[in-house]
Parts: structure tokens; sequence; C-alpha cells
């Protein structure tokens, strides 16, 4: 009972500083704190710093993070910000508001009430911190006006018209820069090669096979400098991790490096997923509901339980291999759907200033 009870008195703390720092401030730092248990040398020293600040009870995105996206969802409620309450980005703080850092540091002590159920229940067979992030995500969701019908939002008639939610020529999107499907496969590609190389590296030492799964998420987290500071950077942590967590169920099957391929498999699982689920239930409606959490959890579903209840890892090429060339050939025809919109779209121009200038 004391463990419980000083875990929810803390946690409501990290709720609350999370959302003074505002959700992408604070998970920048958990993916610093995370990079920086890397660096640690290997052994029991790394793994507390790593369980205790990074993924604890300090810098966990489920008390911290998740609990600073509705705060942020509340803030818009109360005008304090956008009132979408889309706006991660904004310390709350810098809302002269009590309030807002409370309502991180209540959702703090749930998520980490929550997140240890979970974990009891679940064990290591899904990513029960990413499960508590969406969870939360959801709720903070009902702050909007119109309670259950903000999960998935309404589709605005400029959306409607060019197709749809999911259509290529959506202009509504959660990052336009890496949107269309030739960017995120080859985001996925990219990103999920590496991330898996380094998962297969740390799989080599039994000192830092645990890890595995980290790095790419650390990496593709502290990046998020980048993105404060206003640049259009890939956003990239859940490619490189859902690639990284097929590496690791791959390499325990068959250890060769083989395994690689299912980092690039999975690679653009996460991107085109992340990018499916941001459509489904965060790009409209009150709120933010975090695509890469949704998509590691999604991924950890089905790398950890779908894949291996139905063997397939057995065969190292087959499934991989088929992902990457049935995603390579539809980012190929959507590039040439998105052309032929282009090119039909400047022809109308012209027609258009054809006639303005016609006497």
């Amino acid at each position: 009972m004391e463990t419980l009870v000083i875990g929810i008195v803390v946690a409501f703390c990290a709720g609350a500083f999370g959302a003074a720092l505002g959700a992408v401030g604070a998970v920048t730092l958990t993916g610093l704190a995370a990079f920086v248990a890397l660096l640690v040398a290997p052994g029991a020293g790394h793994v507390d710093f790593l369980g205790v600040y990074a993924f604890g009870l300090y810098l966990g995105p489920h008390v911290s993070f998740a609990p600073a996206i509705v705060a942020a969802a509340y803030a818009g409620r109360k005008r304090y910000l956008a009132e979408d309450g889309k706006d991660i980005l904004t310390p709350l703080i810098s809302t002269q508001r009590v309030t807002p850092l409370l309502v991180g540091g209540v959702f703090g002590s749930v998520g980490y009430v929550m997140q240890t159920g979970l974990s009891r229940v679940f064990g290591d067979s899904i990513d029960t911190i990413a499960l508590t992030v969406v969870v939360l995500c959801i709720a903070a969701k009902l702050f909007g006006r119109r309670g259950m019908r903000e999960i998935i939002g309404t589709v605005p008639p400029q959306v409607a018209a060019a197709g749809g939610r999911y259509d290529c020529r959506n202009p509504v999107v959660w990052l336009p820069w890496q949107a269309t499907a030739p960017m995120l496969v080859t985001i996925g590609l990219v990103v999920g090669g590496l991330g898996g190389w380094i998962a297969w590296i740390l799989l080599q030492n039994p000192a830092t096979e645990s890890l595995a799964i980290i790095p790419a998420w650390a990496i593709g987290v502290v990046s998020f400098f980048f993105f404060i500071s206003g640049l259009k950077i890939p956003v990239t942590h859940h490619v490189g991790m859902v690639g990284a967590i097929a590496v690791v169920q791959s390499h325990a099957v068959y250890p060769t490096s083989v395994s690689i391929l299912w980092g690039l498999a999975f690679g653009i699982v996460g991107a085109v997923g992340g990018e499916f689920l941001s459509r489904t239930f965060n790009t409209f409606g009150h709120g933010y509901v975090d695509p890469p959490a949704a998509i590691i959890f999604v991924g950890s579903v089905v790398v950890n339980v779908g894949l291996t209840a139905v063997g397939a890892f057995k065969d190292q090429f087959v499934v991989p291999t088929l992902i990457i060339a049935v995603s390579v050939l539809y980012a190929l025809l959507v590039h040439r759907k998105l052309r032929r919109y282009e090119t039909t779209a400047q022809r109308t121009d012209e027609i258009h200033e054809s006639a303005a200038v016609t006497p």
C-alpha cells in the first residue's frame, strides 16, 4: 500500500510537471533520459536509470506526456490555448493558470495506476505504456463539446470534397510533409532499417539485448529538439520502435542478420499505420491522440501476440518481403495518382488564367 500511495503522489507531480513543460517538451526529456541510459555501461545501473527516469515515475510517457496532452485538451476547452485542444507544444505554465497543471497531475496519477494494472495483466506481451497513453488521449477528447463524437471527429467539407480523411489529396493531416504514401514508405524503410540494425546489434550481447527496441525510439524523440525550434523534421520514433519490435521477435526464432529485413518491413508498418491512426482518431475532433503511441501499441499486439501465435517468424523472408513489395507498389501508384492530380490542377489554373486575360 505504501508503494502505491507514493506512486500516486509522485505520478501527480510528474503529470503536473509534464503539463507545465508541454507534452512535446515532456516527451523530449523522456527521450533524452532514455538516450543517456543507453550510454551508461551495460549492467544493472543503466536498466535502473531507464526504468526509474525515462519510463518510470519521473518522465514515463504515461505519467508525463499523456497527462500533458489531457491538460492541453482541458486548456483548449477553457480557451486558454487553441480551442481544438491539439496544442501539445505550448508549455501550459504559459497560460498562467494553475488548473491545467492540476489536471495534468490528476491524470499523471491515473496513468500510473492504469499502467501498473495493465502491466500486471499483460506483462511484456504488449506495450502497456503506449496503451495507457492512448487511453488517456482518447479520454481527453471528452473535454470537447460533443462528447463521444469527438473520438473520431467530423470531416469538414473541404476534406470531404477532396475524397475524405483517408484520400491522398486530404489537405488536413497530422504532418503535411510526411503524409503521402511515397514519403511514408520511404521513411519507413530508412528508419526501420536503421532501428532494425541497431536492435540486431544489441541482441548480440546478453547485457544489452533487453534494450534492443529503445535506441531508435530515443533518437527519434531527442530529435524533437529540432521540431521545437520550428524545423519540419521527420517524426520517426514510432517507426523505428515498431521495426525493432519485429526484429526482436524474428531474432528469437532465427538469430541471424536476416532479422533486419523484418525491421525494414515493420518500419513501413509503423509509418503508414501511424498516419492511418492519426487520420482516424487524431486529425479531427477535439484533443490530440498520439499517433506514435497508438501504432506502437497496435504494433506490439500484432507482432508479439498475433504474428508470434501463428508462427509467422518461422519463415524469415516471405512475410517481410511481401510487406515491402506491396508497400512500394502502393507508393508508386499513389505517386502517379498525385502527379496526375497536380497536372490536372495546373492545366485548370492555366485555363482560368487564359480566360481572365481574354478581351
